[in-house]
C-alpha cells in the first residue's frame, strides 16, 4: 500500500482499474435538511403531473380516436 493514503482507505488495483474502498462516515442529525427539498420538488411537480394523468385519462375514455391524441400535446383552451 501507498504510505501516502491513511490506513483507512483501501487501495485495489485490478486489470480493469484501481477500486478505492473509503470509510463509512456518520451522516449525524444534518441527513434530515435533504427532505425540505425533496418535499418541495414533489409539490412543485404534483401540479402539471395531475393535468397530464387527467389529459390522459380523458383520451382514454373517450370514444373518439385518431387525431385526438395530438390534443395531449397541445389544448386548446378557445380563440385567442
Amino acid at each position: 500500500m501507498n504510505s501516502e493514503w491513511p490506513r483507512e482507505v483501501r487501495r485495489r488495483a485490478d486489470g480493469a482499474g484501481v477500486v478505492y474502498e473509503l470509510p463509512v462516515r456518520p451522516l449525524g442529525g444534518r441527513r434530515w435538511i435533504g427532505l425540505g427539498p425533496i418535499a418541495f420538488s414533489l409539490l412543485f411537480v404534483s401540479g402539471p403531473a395531475r393535468g397530464l394523468i387527467g389529459t390522459v385519462q380523458r383520451l382514454l375514455n373517450s370514444a373518439e380516436h385518431g387525431m385526438d391524441w395530438l390534443s395531449a400535446a397541445k389544448r386548446d383552451e378557445g380563440p385567442p
